[in-house]
């Protein structure tokens, strides 16, 4: 394939590996996978993709590190790591990541924490293509020197997938376009599957209140608080360079990952943090867990203050830490704990009432049930129907027995009159 072979990975976008088929005598990995693709019509093609990884000079599977968006140091026990036996029968079908010279997964198989090397050759690498794939049977990083794609057992061309890729896409906008057009009831399309994305970029109505993005007293080491202060003082300061350097994309550029969080942060919304709950470190993962005030528009268009807990998971990369990942939750919805003790920066702000921290004494399980109202109205449904039956059957059971005492009584009266009826 002498196209650039970079595209591959977005062509790939929700796609589903059908097979994966390991010919060591070939040196060749074959991938059978079902993608988004339409002709110029508009109409799906269902045949799959082949790509053969061609020239293969390793095949090594890994477990990287866990997500960590909790308090909870994880237990970093491997999982079954793929065999030479699961690329000769492959039976993990399902969703496919496929990522080639990426700077990103590079560093994510770098600091694996497990791998499984199932085979190489003796000829150099460092010319090779990096293939990371990310299965439903687990990850592998492959090196080859050349990928070529089929259809039908013909080659396809990369400038023509991207335009079949192109029509799915386009027969996708026309199908919303007209949704509301069509009637209720209507039978759904593999395009219903592909949800539309919210478009955060409109432009921002209200300004940010002026206030310190970060004040923080904590124990926690500078060096893991340090991009998250980046991060949110270079948010409120409209300086994308330095958010860029607390939580890059390290297949972009810094200029590339400042034009994409200046095009992600146009929602009108700031956080400002103002205490560490949590935090600890380990190697070279770390968690830290803060609390703050998000301010933004409210469901009615007003301005709002909301108390925000945000979970960042951090990596040692190089010699700094950077914003890996992040979780965010709200007191007030319950996605978050709610603290027992009013802070003293709660009374800098007019935050939003919530609930009661004595409400949230209970499980996360039990916070995650109760607090979704579908499942409370089934719940108390149940109950009601439980008690209504034992109300029932008491009631049944008190009249057999009144039933049987009156019967009685008229038994024992009847055999007192045959007793007292005077002889003939």
């Amino acid at each position: 394939m002498s196209d650039d072979i970079k595209p591959i990975t977005h062509l790939l976008h929700d796609a589903r590996l059908l097979d994966l088929n390991w010919i060591e005598e070939q040196r060749e990995i074959v991938l059978v996978v079902n993608c988004l693709r339409c002709d110029h019509a508009g109409k799906k093609i269902d045949s799959p993709v082949t790509l053969r990884l061609c020239d293969v000079r390793s095949i090594t599977a890994y477990e990287s590190l866990p997500r960590v968006l909790d308090d909870q140091v994880p237990n970093l026990k491997s999982r079954h790591l793929l065999t030479k036996k699961d690329l000769a029968k492959w039976t993990h079908r399902g969703g496919l990541y496929f990522a080639i010279n990426s700077n990103t997964e590079r560093f994510e198989y770098a600091t694996a924490f497990a791998t499984n090397h199932i085979w190489s050759s003796t000829e150099p690498q460092n010319s090779c293509l990096e293939i990371y794939l990310s299965t439903a049977g687990g990850r592998l990083f492959i090196a080859c020197s050349m990928i070529e794609s089929y259809s039908q057992d013909d080659p396809l061309p990369l400038h023509q997938w991207e335009s079949e890729y192109a029509n799915w896409w386009g027969a996708w906008k026309e199908h919303w376009d007209s949704k509301e057009t069509k009637p209720d009831g209507s039978e759904p399309t593999e395009f219903d599957a592909a949800i539309p994305i919210a478009d955060d970029s409109r432009d921002v109505l209200i300004a940010a209140p002026q206030a310190p993005a970060y004040i923080v007293d904590s124990d926690a080491p500078h060096e893991l608080l340090e991009p998250i202060r980046d991060y949110h003082e270079g948010h409120l300061a409209e300086d994308w360079i330095r958010m860029a350097g607390g939580y890059p994309n390290l297949d972009q550029t810094p200029q590339q990952r400042a034009s994409v969080l200046h095009d992600e942060n146009r929602s009108g919304k700031w956080l400002y943090i103002r205490q560490v709950d949590k935090w600890w470190q380990r190697d070279q993962m770390a968690c830290v867990v803060v609390r703050g005030v998000e301010h933004g528009l409210n469901q009615h268009g007003l301005p709002e203050n909301e108390e925000t807990v945000v979970s960042y998971e951090l990596r040692r990369y190089q010699d700094r830490w950077i914003i890996w990942n992040y979780s965010q939750g709200w007191p007030r919805y319950g996605s978050a704990p709610a603290l027992r003790n009013r802070q003293p920066w709660h009374d800098e702000w007019d935050i939003a009432s919530h609930k009661t921290p004595s409400e949230y004494d209970r499980s996360p399980h039990k916070l995650e049930l109760f607090d979704s109202y579908p499942q409370a109205f089934v719940i108390t449904g149940l109950v009601v129907l439980i008690l209504v039956g034992l109300f029932g059957c008491l009631n049944f059971l008190e009249y057999l027995a009144h039933a049987t005492v009156k019967r009685g009584a008229s038994d024992a009266a009847v055999n007192r009159q045959q007793i007292e009826r005077p002889m003939d």
